[in-house]
Order: structure tokens, then C-alpha cells, then sequence
């Protein structure tokens, strides 16, 4: 677990050092000291667009925009962009490395759901898809599920050559459905224990690549070929068939029992939930209806053999006599199928903030998330469930679908009275608004 752990360390701490800006020398006045992240904390309000998203029209008007922002620049010696300015130039920057990240990674736009691309069309609505951000990329960079994998396929094999033994590792845990890698890994083991036990038969140093089980277990698994070759297989051609033979000079620095431990213990690249945070402005026409893409409602074939056998087990419980408490844990269970939920926090003010969740995610996260918009990040406050008018106090700890605030939901958010009323004793001015004025600023209308 320790090589795992290093690796995830190691990409993670280069990251920083690639983020963190150009160096500068203390004491030397003619450079300036590295510039604050914020403006890139507020530009992430708006929803980051999907590939399929940047037409070229799109694309040439970004590039335009940057060489508008420079030849302005260039004329005005030693003045500084307004915020506007810079809000133009890092989301045209954003669009045009978006797009070379997505050629790079051979990525198809085209390959939308229709879903998503009505939706698209009508952003304020809702949500344009799930969208995921890596903790080993750039962190400003959010795909739907499959392109991030894409890119983190292609991160991957660029880093092969540094450690192949961890990076295949990874890679089998990472581009692989569960069920595909589960089987790869058995019989991968299988190699390996064959030539840890028998090191002196050589039948068990040759692996043909036609053989029937190689090619439905390992063949298509991404990282499998690559393990076996960063463990000392290497690959032969002998009477017009290609096998893959264990070389032991090759192979004298391989630890096997160490890559056996390394196979047994690896993990996926962690991918996390872009919350793709909105501030919406209440108007003066009617609300309309929450638009939720597909992947809210999707399930892959695991969740669908689940279901139904959970709906077998269901139609042996109406047989049954059920007491309240079987009856609440049933109905949990029929809101099992939300795979997500968009959270709507309707502040005392005009504005609400909008993001978006895991169904199996606590309220405590969503709190978290409220905080980091608000004026007063210090003080108390209480969401309350808007279809029962009830507050959620002391309901932290449970899950959005336990809460049943799955698919959607809005929530009003109110002030710890004390607070208020301490605030008002000393004459402290409470702010206007509940969210802080640079978040405002990218407020669209509901």
C-alpha cells in the first residue's frame, strides 16, 4: 500500500509546484509576488462548459478575446487588468486549453447524450451533466465521468516510464470497470503465484497470447500487458504465435512478492464530484421546472441486477406484516436510484446558491459547501427542508437520501438567532446580503 500512497503523494505534490506560479527572488522589486487564486475561485461558479459545449466560432472568439487582452495590455505599460478583464482573459485561456486537452486525449464532442445537450441549451434550469475534477490535474479542469478517465488514461501513460510497476497498478484500478478488473486481477495473481512457487518451471515463464483465457481476462484490460512487462515479461515470437516469456535477468530487480502485495492493494485515481457551484437571483417570472440530466437517474448493469433483486425481495415483504420502522427502511430503499442530488439553498435575500451532490453524501457537506459563500463564515445558521418547513439540526450525519432531499431539493437558510441578536448589542453592522459581494457579482437570474 506504501507504493500506492507514494505515488498519489508524489503527482500530488508536483501538482502544487506546477500551480503554484513563476518563482521570484525576496527583496527584488521588479517582480511581484505570486498573485492570489481567488479570481480562478470565482470564475468556477460558472458551469464549466463540456467540449461539446465550444463551438469554433466559440474557440476563435476566445482566442480573440486573449489577443485583445494583450495588445490592451501592451499599450498601457505597468497598468493593471480590472477584474473584468482578467475574468475574460483566464475563461478564454480556460476554453482554449480545454479544447487542446480534449484533441489531445482523442475525445469525440459528438458523442453526447441528447439529454445533455437540451439541457445545455437552457443552463439556469438545472444542471448540463455531472461533471468530476482529479486531484492529480489541473484543479479548474471538470469533464463529464468517461472524458476525465480519458485524461487520466493519457495522464497515466505519460508517467509510465517513471515507476511501470505502481503506474500499471493504478492504471488496471482506474480505466477498468469493477467487474473486468476484478477478473483480470485473479488471474494476474495466478501468474505471479505460479512463478513465485515453481521459479525452476518454465512452464509457467511462458504465457501465449492467443491462449483463451489470456485474451478474455487480460488482453482488454487496460494495464494488464503493461503489469506482466513491469514485472520482467517481455514479449516473443516463436513459430508465428506471441508469447509473452519471463525473463529472469530482466527481472532481477522486480520484488514479485512485493508486486504481488502492490497488485493486491491497489487503488483508483480519485475522482471527485465537481460541485459546479451557481448563484441564482430570484425574478419576476414564474420559477421553472429543475431540468436534471440523465446521469442523475442512470445505473450501470451491477445497480440493475441489484434492483432486481431487491424487488423480489419487496414483493416477499407485501406478504409480510411491517412494522413503521421496516416501512421507512423500505422506502429508503425505493430512493435508492438517485445517484445524486442538486441542492438549492434559498438565502432570507434574493439569492439562492446551487450545487451539486452525491446521494450518499451527509448533510454535513452541504453545510461545509453553504460556508464557504457566506459573509459571516464564522457564525452558526440552520437549513431548513422547505417541504416540511422543519429544520435539519441535528441531522448531520445523515445522508442526502436518508433526508429524502434526493433528486432536488431546496432548502432555506436562516441565521443563528443569538448571533443576530448579539451583533445588533454591539452595534455591529450585519451585512445586506448572507452571500459574500464577489460572488454576487456572477449572480444570473433563476
Amino acid at each position: 500500500m506504501d507504493q500506492i500512497k507514494n505515488f498519489f503523494r508524489k503527482k500530488k505534490t508536483e501538482l502544487k509546484f506546477k500551480t503554484a506560479g513563476p518563482g521570484y527572488r525576496l527583496g527584488d522589486s521588479s517582480q511581484s509576488g505570486p498573485t492570489s487564486s481567488s479570481s480562478t475561485a470565482y470564475l468556477s461558479q460558472e458551469p464549466t462548459r463540456s467540449p461539446a459545449d465550444l463551438t469554433e466560432a466559440q474557440r476563435r472568439a476566445a482566442e480573440a478575446a486573449m489577443s485583445r487582452l494583450a495588445a490592451t495590455g501592451s499599450h498601457r505599460p505597468g497598468s493593471s487588468m480590472s477584474r473584468s478583464q482578467r475574468a475574460v482573459k483566464d475563461e478564454a485561456k480556460r476554453q482554449v486549453d480545454l479544447e487542446r486537452i480534449v484533441k489531445q486525449s482523442e475525445i469525440d464532442p459528438t458523442k453526447q447524450k441528447s439529454e445533455t445537450r437540451i439541457i445545455a441549451e437552457t443552463p439556469l434550469l438545472g444542471v448540463s451533466g455531472i461533471l468530476f475534477t482529479c486531484e492529480l490535474l489541473d484543479p479548474s479542469l471538470a469533464l463529464p465521468k468517461q472524458e476525465m478517465i480519458h485524461v487520466v488514461e493519457e495522464y497515466l501513460q505519460n508517467c509510465f516510464h517513471e515507476d511501470p510497476l505502481v503506474t500499471s497498478t493504478v492504471m488496471i484500478y482506474s480505466l477498468n470497470t469493477k467487474e473486468r478488473r476484478d477478473a483480470g486481477v485473479s488471474v494476474l495473481l495466478k501468474y505471479l503465484e505460479n512463478i513465485i512457487d515453481h521459479p525452476e518451471d518454465e512452464t509457467y515463464c511462458r504465457i501465449r497470447m492467443s491462449n483463451k483465457v489470456f485474451q478474455n481476462k487480460i488482453a482488454d484490460l487496460k494495464g494488464g500487458v503493461e503489469f506482466l512487462k513491469a514485472v520482467g515479461f517481455a514479449e516473443k515470437n516463436e513459430n508465428e504465435e506471441t508469447f509473452l516469456v519471463f525473463d529472469w535477468d530482466n527481472a532481477k530487480q522486480i520484488d514479485l512478492a512485493s508486486a504481488k502485495q502492490c497488485l493486491l492493494e491497489g487503488k483508483p485515481v480519485p475522482l471527485k464530484l465537481y460541485r459546479n457551484p451557481k448563484i441564482l437571483r430570484a425574478s419576476c417570472r414564474p420559477l421553472a421546472e429543475i431540468q436534471l440530466p440523465a446521469e442523475f437517474f442512470g445505473k450501470t448493469p451491477e445497480e440493475l441486477r441489484k434492483e432486481q433483486s431487491e424487488r423480489a425481495e419487496m414483493s416477499e415483504n407485501l406478504l409480510t406484516l411491517r412494522t413503521k420502522e421496516m416501512r421507512e427502511r423500505d422506502e429508503i430503499k425505493k430512493l435508492a436510484s438517485y445517484k445524486y442530488a442538486l441542492i438549492r439553498v434559498r438565502f432570507p435575500d434574493e439569492y439562492s446558491l446551487q450545487g451539486t451532490f452525491s446521494a450518499s453524501e451527509k448533510l454535513s457537506e452541504v453545510y461545509e459547501f453553504v460556508r464557504k459563500y457566506v459573509t459571516l463564515d464564522w457564525a452558526p445558521f440552520t437549513l431548513k427542508d422547505s417541504s416540511v418547513r422543519a429544520p435539519l439540526e441535528g441531522k448531520q450525519e445523515s445522508t442526502l437520501l436518508e433526508l429524502r432531499l434526493c433528486p432536488a431539493a431546496l432548502l432555506y437558510f436562516q441565521w443563528d438567532v443569538d448571533v443576530i441578536q448579539n451583533l445588533n448589542s454591539v452595534d455591529q453592522k450585519i451585512p445586506n446580503h448572507a452571500l459574500k459581494d464577489e460572488f454576487l457579482n456572477d449572480a444570473v437570474y433563476e
